[in-house]
């Protein structure tokens, strides 16, 4: 088998939220996308997504108007709408939010002031040397590499700042009842808190993590949570500990996320 610690230092590798949460979705996918490295399937969900947040960006920062933005929404779509994907009645659906939320002039964001739009960052992730680590092999490296597109950082009406993530999943606030839909914010804000670390070495520690739900109209703002950073942080690092050392590659059989979101699924020997 494959020496993927040796590939990762030797590659010179940057780690990124999607490359490790792919992990966990489906080792085998993992394998065949990052290592085999085989060409990759064009899915509507994700052609989508990059087509709404560079829309959505482009307004934002000025470089075109909301109006801009719905005109070239419904010029290229037809595009999107030819990758692979669920049933037609779901893509209509899609089309439709993206386009209300284009008319609306980005209503969820209103007030908001940017700072930096689709800023990519590079930046280390690691625990200090000093502390002690009861899961990390001996010798093994404690800081790695990451790299990531924030998709905003914005003071809010209330001057407080703010890292920004446009999401086409209609995700659902934080409640007592919730435990499976809070359980799914606390995977995304992961992602979030990762990003925090090259936030708040340019602009201080960010006092919200915010998903603006742009399908549903839905702005989510978590208060920024040390502890909650740290399990981040940790989450990461383990991660990616289990990446070099993994030798099984085991898949993850979920008919509908194999078929409609994995974009390995035309080498998987697995997807039927």
């Amino acid at each position: 088998m494959v020496d993927v610690s040796f590939l990762a230092l030797s590659l010179g590798w940057r780690w990124s939220y999607s490359r490790l949460q792919q992990f966990h979705s489906c080792k085998y996918g993992w394998l065949l996308k990052y290592l085999f490295e085989l060409p990759q399937r064009k899915l509507f969900f994700s052609e989508y997504g990059k087509l709404m947040h560079e829309l959505i960006a482009g307004a934002l920062s000025g470089a075109s108007s909301w109006q801009a933005a719905e005109l070239e929404y419904v010029r290229r779509l037809h595009g999107v709408l030819q990758c692979h994907g669920p049933p037609g009645s779901v893509r209509a659906g899609y089309f439709m939010d993206g386009l209300r939320y284009l008319q609306s002039g980005g209503a969820t964001l209103e007030g908001f002031q940017p700072l930096d739009i689709e800023q990519y960052v590079e930046f280390e992730v690691g625990v200090n040397a000093k502390a002690s680590w009861e899961n990390a092999p001996t010798g093994r490296i404690l800081t790695h590499p990451f790299c990531g597109y924030i998709d905003m950082v914005a003071r809010d009406t209330a001057d407080a700042l703010c890292v920004v993530d446009h999401k086409s999943r209609a995700l659902k606030e934080r409640g007592p009842r919730r435990p499976k839909s809070n359980a799914l914010l606390d995977e995304y804000l992961r992602q979030l808190y990762l990003y925090s670390v090259p936030v708040t070495a340019q602009y201080g520690p960010p006092d919200f993590l915010v998903f603006n739900c742009f399908r549903s109209g839905v702005l989510i703002k978590e208060p920024f949570l040390q502890a909650a950073f740290e399990e981040a942080i940790d989450w990461a690092l383990r991660t990616i500990e289990e990446i070099l050392c993994e030798t099984e590659w085991l898949p993850r059989e979920e008919q509908w996320k194999c078929c409609y979101l994995c974009d390995m699924a035309e080498h998987c020997e697995y997807n039927n």
